[in-house]
């Protein structure tokens, strides 16, 4: 019987905690905690040991790609970014 080979993590995966875990060292905080809706069990087993704590929602066996689970997973704008970000500050419409 051939052994089941194991789907590698997703480049959208990889970049967003790399991203993360490259950010939180760079600031030395003291935790670093994740949390995401979707994860391929192994890149959240894989992470797991680079944060302190991480939460995946749902790790489907059949995962290719976190816009699969969604209805809507179209892209966010660099102002729609700005607008929550200083929303999110209290600082009004980020101009």
């Amino acid at each position: 019987m051939k052994k089941k080979s194991r789907p590698k993590p997703t480049h959208e995966e990889i970049a967003r905690c790399a991203c993360l875990i490259y950010e939180s060292r760079r600031r030395k905080v003291a935790r670093c905690v994740v949390g995401v809706p979707v994860s391929s069990p192994e890149t959240c087993a894989e992470f797991r040991a680079e944060v302190d704590e991480i939460v995946c929602v749902i790790t489907p066996e059949e995962f290719r790609a976190v816009g699969q689970f969604y209805e809507d997973f179209s892209q966010t704008t660099d102002e729609e970014v700005r607008e929550l970000l200083a929303s999110a500050a209290g600082g009004g419409d980020g101009s």
